[in-house]
């Protein structure tokens, strides 16, 4: 029998993974709505419209005239069919998974495993993980997976060897699910960064000796304080809620970004290396806050939903039901049913 504190974690598991590859759960964007031209003008929206239509087509893959947003890569599972749902640790280790249910919960599904950016798939041997209803997956780094079933019997088993051995985790079951974002983060060169909380008030802390010694900065960062760092553990940040405030921290002081959106929410924001954020803005989407700016990437991509920065820099987003992953300049790869 599994361990009974992970089935009563695994409602979280489920209702966090189930269906979707969302790493942050934030609200989707409202869609860009077209609106109908007055009939008087209908010249003028037709040629607009027409030069739009180019504009967009030359983005797409196998548009001739300029280069393409993003490249297509498809995912090779022998066996597979049915939906696809494809997560990466980083740029060059991924997970897909693949299948459907037929009536009473049987199930048929492939596991896949890339290591080259998904040029070439392996298949990962179910076999020994018995199961009965619909899986999810939670991908936790290039090696390690979680896999859950929801059906008749809920359950979880756990790879640490890139899927080579499965088993059902035991011990503290809350330490295979997403910790809250920690207190205490520790980045490069030693250096480390802490919340402290004095009643309704978080304040952040720097230590330049890995811990040892703690400096409180001012000013008061607000109330819900998190901290995250950017991928190279160079660039710290902290996100305060209700409203949303950013702070750039430095050794001396914590920094404000004054025009940064505060509609963002700060579940919705990741640290880039070089000091940028990403981040999804209602009404203007996915995109890039650099230097007091924000930028949206360029369309359609910023009509994505939930996004992550991975831990090696690269942007993963989810447009459409379909993985697209690359870096801020561009490279993109869209991961379709090979």
């Amino acid at each position: 029998m599994p361990d009974a504190r992970i089935a009563d974690e695994f409602a979280r598991f489920a209702d966090e993974f189930t269906g979707s590859f969302r790493p942050v759960p934030v609200e989707s964007m409202p869609r860009w709505r077209r609106h109908k031209r007055r009939a008087a003008l209908w010249m003028g929206g037709l040629a607009a419209a027409l030069v739009a239509a180019l504009s967009l087509n030359a983005l797409q893959p196998g548009a001739g005239g300029e280069r393409p947003l993003w490249t297509d890569r498809a995912v090779h599972l022998e066996g597979a069919h049915g939906e696809l749902h494809v997560q990466f640790a980083d740029r060059w280790h991924g997970w897909a998974l693949a299948g459907a249910c037929r009536a009473g919960n049987i199930c048929d599904y492939v596991l896949g495993r890339t290591t080259d950016g998904g040029r070439t798939w392996t298949r990962v041997d179910l076999s020994r993980v018995p199961y009965q209803g619909r899986p999810v997956l939670a991908v936790r780094g290039p090696d390690r997976i979680i896999f859950g079933v929801t059906g008749p019997t809920d359950d979880l088993w756990e790879s640490t060897d890139a899927g080579q051995t499965f088993h059902r985790p035991t011990g503290d079951a809350m330490g295979i699910f997403p910790a809250l974002p920690p207190d205490t983060v520790t980045g490069a060169d030693h250096t480390a960064w802490k919340i402290v909380r004095e009643g309704l008030d978080s304040y952040a802390s720097y230590s330049a000796d890995g811990g040892a010694t703690w400096r409180v900065l001012r000013p008061a960062l607000g109330t819900g304080a998190t901290l995250r760092l950017s991928p190279n553990g160079r660039d710290a940040w902290a996100f305060a809620s209700n409203p949303t405030r950013v702070w750039r921290l430095e050794r001396d002081a914590a920094y404000a970004e004054p025009d940064f959106p505060i509609s963002a929410s700060p579940d919705g924001i990741g640290p880039l290396n070089g000091g940028g954020l990403l981040a999804l803005v209602p009404g203007q989407g996915v995109g890039v806050w650099r230097g007091g700016h924000f930028a949206p990437l360029p369309r359609p991509l910023r009509d994505a939903e939930p996004s992550m920065v991975l831990p090696d820099g690269a942007i993963a987003l989810v447009l459409d039901g379909t993985l697209i992953v690359g870096r801020e300049e561009g490279d993109w790869i869209r991961y379709v049913q090979g």
